[in-house]
């Protein structure tokens, strides 16, 4: 006898719904080979009665918004999200993600955040920088420029604060593992390919081959899984002077790079294990 496909979220903000329609399919079509039925909704569309009980409430939930509110708010009423808001919380916000390095020893580029225009309690940076909103996802509001000046900051708020780093010239080259909740992860190495261009996002037209990780950039994913646990996100590294340093680590990273590489199927793997989740 057939049950009822167990019923489910798939949350997406509009703007980024047309640009991950292949996407969405793949995580459909896998979910339904396990008898789950999963509903798109736009971040922008969201409401839900706050009671556990309600009937419209999912079974789980797959959150690719960058909303970390929104999950650990739908966490709260007992309900599986995927990736949990302790990981979107660090992936999503690019001060956060710093200062976990730091405490776990990790080298990362010298960085300011500000909260506001007139920050004044450090010193800037000198030389040439890169300035990013902490939210900021997929290249989008990066910037670099040769020398700090106050109008870099001058949008910084407490609700969107902006990151000022250091420039490092070999940046436009950077080295991705996409980390899967089964265990399984996949190394690839993103170039700019305009010399006029220092981001490496395949979406501001870089290009991806596979890669093979030297043993530091093995201890820094290893450290950073140990950290914030199973999960599928990336953990994007470049080279410095010093060696790797962290860049950032992505929540709702996009798999284009695998699918192009045919290293996996990213689909199947991340429903694989929230079946078995559930």
């Amino acid at each position: 006898m057939s049950t009822s496909a167990r019923p489910g979220w798939l949350l997406y903000r509009n703007e980024d719904i047309a640009k991950n329609r292949f996407f969405i399919e793949q995580l459909t079509s896998q979910l339904a080979n396990h008898n789950l039925k999963v509903r798109l909704v736009p971040l922008e569309s969201l409401n839900f009665r706050i009671d556990s009980a309600a009937i419209e409430l999912p079974d789980f939930v797959i959150n690719r918004s960058f909303s970390d509110g929104a999950t650990e708010v739908l966490e709260s009423l007992g309900i599986p999200c995927f990736n949990r808001s302790s990981i979107s919380r660090i992936g999503n916000n690019k001060a956060l993600t710093l200062a976990l390095a730091d405490r776990l020893g990790i080298p990362t580029m010298d960085s300011l955040v500000y909260y506001g225009p007139s920050g004044h309690l450090s010193p800037p940076l000198d030389g040439p920088v890169v300035t990013k909103a902490v939210g900021g996802h997929g290249g989008a509001q990066v910037s670099m420029t040769s020398s700090f000046n106050e109008e870099l900051v001058c949008n910084a708020t407490p609700e969107e604060p902006v990151l000022v780093q250091r420039f490092n010239s070999r940046g436009s080259t950077d080295h991705r593992c996409y980390i899967f909740a089964t265990g399984a992860r996949f190394w690839v190495q993103r170039s700019a390919t305009s010399p006029s261009e220092f981001r490496s996002n395949i979406s501001l037209g870089g290009v991806v081959n596979p890669y093979e990780p030297t043993k530091a950039e093995v201890l820094i994913a290893d450290a950073m899984f140990e950290s914030l646990g199973p999960g599928n996100y990336a953990v994007d590294l470049i080279e410095c002077e010093s060696g790797f340093a962290l860049n950032e680590i992505e929540d709702s990273c996009g798999y284009r790079a695998l699918y192009i590489l045919k290293l996996c199927n990213p689909a199947q793997l991340i429903v694989s294990n929230l079946a078995e989740r559930l």
